[in-house]
């Protein structure tokens, strides 16, 4: 005890007071993390039925864990829901036009759109139904694929946001 003060008590309450905010933080974090699997999870699900009622299976995540998701840091976390939720408002945007996704054209034509995008004129006339169709942005990472796609490739929608597309 010093000038009537006991340090011991206010040792006590400092490390409440910090204890307590690091625990704070710790939970937000732990919080924030389940959010992003969370919505993460169910974008998937929303664009593997998307996809699958243009009668094309696709799985939407590796495992139900989402382990690869999951293993990523909250960064990259992040931008995988990013660039996943952009194609799942394509696909939606697609299917509110009254097409479905089963319709490259309009798909395409979609994303064109959403990624602000000044195709060739005639770049229509080259794209035929069965075509598989991609776009890479400026660093060759795929943004966008068309429903034909999903029929070529056993990945899920979890690798295709969550792995480097040279690892899969």
């Amino acid at each position: 005890m010093l000038m009537g003060i006991d340090f011991s008590i206010l040792t006590d309450i400092m490390h409440g007071l910090y204890g307590g905010g690091k625990m704070a933080l710790l939970k937000k974090s732990i919080d924030s993390n389940a959010n992003f699997i969370n919505e993460f999870r169910e974008s998937c699900l929303e664009v593997g039925r998307i996809i699958g009622e243009s009668g094309i299976f696709v799985r939407p995540f590796a495992s139900d864990d989402l382990s690869i998701f999951a293993s990523l840091d909250l960064s990259k976390k992040k931008e995988a829901l990013d660039r996943l939720n952009i194609y799942k408002k394509i696909c939606n945007s697609t299917v509110v036009s009254g097409r479905g996704v089963a319709d490259s054209k309009t798909h395409i034509w979609y994303a064109i759109q959403a990624f602000g995008l000044r195709p060739t004129s005639d770049l229509f006339n080259y794209i035929e139904d069965g075509h598989v169709v991609e776009i890479h942005d400026p660093m060759g990472i795929q943004i966008f694929r068309n429903s034909e796609f999903y029929k070529f490739s056993s990945y899920s929608i979890e690798e295709f946001y969550c792995c480097p597309w040279a690892d899969l």
